[in-house]
């Protein structure tokens, strides 16, 4: 899959604490945690697949927070 980039300005009036969906809160937890895809997926009773794009996303805008440091 593709990617996305964010830019500092997608982000601009959002609160922080909507930055991330509750579903990317858990899975950035469990990724921090040290957990793999399929141990993740198992503990959220989420299909496999979508942890990689849940992953992207979130780095994505992890980065484009961090461009604007």
């Amino acid at each position: 899959g593709r990617v996305q980039t964010l830019h500092s300005s997608d982000l601009r009036g959002l609160d922080e604490r909507d930055l991330l969906s509750q579903r990317e809160k858990e899975i950035l937890a469990q990724i921090a945690a040290g957990l793999e895809t399929k141990d993740i997926a198992a503990r959220l009773g989420i299909a496999e697949g979508s942890i990689g794009p849940t992953r992207a996303r979130v780095l994505a805008k992890l980065r484009a927070i961090l461009e604007n440091l």
